[in-house]
């Protein structure tokens, strides 16, 4: 018989998650006497699996990172009606009065179900809808995925003499004081300390990736890259010198990177969303555009449950 079966951290039953926000080691950085895994389980088996953060009346599914989602086996796929309707129920006998949930894009889902869809039809309203661009993995090489302007900036860093490297751990707080400078400059906001960084680093080490490009020894563009599963990587920050904003030395940057996951095996490099609240930022959707991106859309759905 198959049940939902709701625990508080640290959990019994486990689910082989392919997703790193979702597995136990990332979601024990936060929060932990707030935190729920709801699974469904059939025969001993967890065949569906969501986590949640309680913030007073509300259950927030990937609240410290950029999507949380639903992971569910090729078998629990037929489940999954039953089991938001169940989710609902409880969280109702619990009292809460809201459940939010952050859908991944499609190009991170292995299975087919249209999860948005049966939300919807569970009375889920669509909060958000953020613009999210991704570069394919493929045989071509980067220079041939690139438009026209970006192949010449391409080539002006090679001429120039800069370099592409994969970073030490050592040399994170480098890379940081060039993310966050760029960042400031851009008037976007930094979510992370250099300490919050350093401590998901080192728990991660084979997850969160760092890669710079080197005018000589001086470092003039960096990225955190995240490896959210093994088909897709995520351009979680990234920075450039302002002296070297003349090359554009992120192209650079983002063909190391490119290259990187192809050699990895990657099928994705996930450059994240160009938009805030549905606003789209025309420039960085039109740099991502010619530096070889497509565009999906991204959810953030919500059921009001006191209505």
């Amino acid at each position: 018989m198959a049940t939902l079966s709701v625990e508080r951290f640290p959990f019994r039953n486990s689910f082989k998650t392919s997703f790193l926000y979702n597995q136990e080691r990332y979601l024990a950085q936060y929060e932990q006497e707030n935190l729920f895994r709801c699974n469904w389980v059939s025969d001993g088996s967890v065949l569906i699996s969501s986590n949640f953060h309680s913030a007073g009346t509300e259950l927030l599914n990937g609240k410290y990172s950029s999507f949380g989602g639903i992971e569910y086996t090729q078998e629990g796929e037929k489940y999954l009606e039953d089991y938001i309707q169940r989710l609902i129920a409880w969280a109702k006998e619990r009292e809460f009065d809201r459940i939010s949930l952050k859908l991944p894009c499609e190009f991170y889902r292995k299975q087919s179900a249209d999860l948005a869809g049966i939300l919807e039809r569970n009375g889920f309203s669509i909060l958000s809808t953020e613009t999210n661009q991704y570069i394919k993995i493929s045989k071509f090489s980067y220079a041939g995925i690139i438009k026209k302007n970006e192949k010449k900036r391409l080539r002006k860093c090679i001429d120039g003499g800069f370099t592409f490297k994969k970073m030490s751990s050592e040399q994170l707080e480098l890379a940081y004081e060039l993310i966050v400078d760029t960042r400031v400059r851009r008037g976007f906001p930094v979510s992370m300390t250099l300490e919050q960084l350093a401590s998901v680093y080192n728990l991660f080490p084979d997850r969160y990736l760092l890669f710079g490009v080197f005018d000589d020894t001086r470092l003039i563009a960096a990225s955190v890259s995240i490896a959210v599963d093994d088909r897709v990587l995520y351009n979680f920050y990234h920075g450039d010198s302002f002296s070297h904003r003349t090359f554009s030395p992120v192209v650079l940057l983002l063909a190391g990177v490119y290259e990187y996951s192809q050699a990895k095996g990657f099928e994705y490099l996930d450059l994240g969303i160009s938009s805030v609240q549905g606003e789209l930022n025309r420039g960085l959707f039109e740099f991502k555009k010619n530096c070889g991106c497509e565009s999906m859309d991204k959810y953030r759905l919500a059921k009001d449950l006191k209505v």
